[in-house]
Formats: structure tokens, C-alpha cells, sequence
């Protein structure tokens, strides 16, 4: 990717992520979940099912998308997965089902991945959330509720993502 691009779009993930403003969760209101992820990391497909479901989301509104820095020939993620060539001038991501996952409103936002990437960065500010989950290694101005776990130690997130949701709804 041309490397002018690359600055570009991170000044502007850095104005999306500076405007942001996290919202209330209340348990009526939690309906729809949104899981970013590194499609590089080996992730079970039925974990993330499994998130939904300990959300209390109803099916079919728990939506993936994943990141891959190189395309693939063979579809490996049932779900859409987005590269470089995705993500416009204007930091938008566009193209091959992408749109249509980013472009609707979440109640919940969960990144998964664990190394900074500019490029889920982008994917993460142009989703319209009321609240965003991630990890500790990743900047924390993305994320309003942030994990200290191995990303690879899958029960550990689910409990602590458990504890974290309970809590909010008593808010």
C-alpha cells in the first residue's frame, strides 16, 4: 500500500477515534454485536458464535469481519474478510460484503486481535457502536472496556467478557 495513503488514513482514524463517545449499555437495549479480528490468528468460528450467545444476542445479528494482509484465492472465513486494497483514501473500507457489515449500527463492538493494525483501527472508527471491547496491547482510545488476556486463552475472555457485561447492565 502506498505509504501516503497509509498516513492519510491514520490521521483520519485518529479524528474518528477522537470524536467517538461511548453510550450506555442496558440489557433490553444490547441487540446486535460486531467481532473484528485478525483472519491470520486461528480462531474457532464456534467461539464467536459463542460471545453472541453469552451477549444474549439474537441470531443472526452477531456479524465477523476479519482482516488479512494478503488475499486469499480460497475462502478460508465463511464471513467477509477485507486486505489492503479495501480501505479507500478516505479511510473507508469498501467492497466484497464490507460494506454492508460496517455500515449498519452495532450496540456492541468486540476486537479481537491483540497487535496494533492500522487497518482494523480503520475498520473499528467507521462502525457506529455504543460500546467497544478490546485488548490491552492494542490502543487503549479504541476500546472503552479493555482486556488484559491472551488472546489465544479463549476461556479466559469469556468469563471476564461475562463479568464485564453483567456489570454494565447494573449500570
Amino acid at each position: 500500500m502506498n505509504s501516503l495513503k497509509k498516513i492519510l488514513v491514520k490521521r483520519i482514524v485518529r479524528k474518528r477515534i477522537a470524536a467517538y463517545e461511548c453510550s450506555n449499555l442496558q440489557e433490553d437495549k444490547l441487540q446486535s454485536m460486531l467481532i473484528l479480528f485478525d483472519a491470520e490468528a486461528a480462531f474457532s468460528e464456534n467461539f464467536f458464535t459463542e460471545l453472541g450467545s453469552l451477549a444474549n444476542i439474537p441470531p443472526g445479528q452477531t456479524k465477523w469481519l476479519g482482516f488479512s494482509a494478503k488475499p486469499r484465492k480460497k475462502k478460508v472465513w465463511k464471513h467477509p474478510v477485507f486486505h489492503n486494497k479495501h480501505i479507500a483514501w478516505d479511510g473507508t473500507l469498501k467492497g466484497d460484503g464490507v460494506e454492508a457489515v460496517l455500515n449498519r449500527p452495532y450496540d456492541l463492538v468486540i476486537n479481537f486481535f491483540d497487535k496494533p493494525s492500522w487497518q482494523l483501527k480503520a475498520a473499528a472508527s467507521q462502525v457506529q457502536t455504543g460500546l467497544r471491547l478490546g485488548f490491552e496491547e492494542v490502543n487503549a482510545d479504541i476500546n472503552d472496556i479493555v482486556f488484559k488476556a491472551d488472546l489465544k486463552a479463549e476461556e479466559v475472555f469469556k468469563t471476564e467478557f461475562c463479568k464485564y457485561l453483567k456489570a454494565l447492565r447494573k449500570l
